[in-house]
């Protein structure tokens, strides 16, 4: 996401003229898709969004009771997401709970069946997409402070409180 908006500014700033060669105006392309995919306890939401941030399709389903049900209702997804959608780049997975995002795991979730568990490698074995893992309130965070004008007011101070199954802050 904030390569995206740093790619969207610096274009909007290269389109103004400065003296030398006329510039060329891009705009990013509704083409590339995203997949995002928020894990809760009671519910899972996924959703198809463009590079631009609009939406395209959501659904919300009943969570199942362990991880590996999880990953495959979010594979079932995923592909029936890739199969409409064309041009689907990758999957986002929001978790409750500390997360490694570099490694893709669960460190300690909000649930015991969630402690130490690896999300990444299994999404990305059964979709064949590249897939990124962060906290929910994390992922909000910097969903709030990158799309919205949070950023403009105060570059430098975003306090985000979440008040969902639980109270998380970022």
């Amino acid at each position: 996401p904030s390569l995206a908006a740093s790619f969207q500014h610096s274009l909007v700033a290269g389109s103004r003229a400065t003296g030398g060669r006329p510039s060329t105006r891009l705009q990013l392309s509704d083409t590339p898709r995203s997949i995002g995919v928020e894990i809760q306890n009671w519910e899972t939401r996924f959703a198809v969004s463009t590079m631009r941030g609009t939406l395209l399709d959501t659904v919300a389903v009943r969570t199942p009771p362990t991880p590996q049900q999880v990953f495959e209702l979010i594979i079932e997804q995923v592909k029936q997401y890739a199969r409409a959608h064309t041009h689907v780049q990758g999957v986002g997975v929001t978790v409750r709970g500390i997360v490694n995002r570099r490694k893709g795991v669960v460190e300690l979730g909000n649930d015991p069946g969630w402690n130490h568990v690896a999300v990444q490698q299994p999404v990305e074995a059964g979709t064949s997409l590249p897939v990124w893992v962060e906290n929910d309130v994390r992922a909000a965070t910097l969903a709030e402070y990158h799309y919205t004008n949070a950023g403009e007011h105060a570059p430098q101070c975003l306090l985000y409180v979440s008040v969902n199954e639980g109270v998380g802050v970022g």
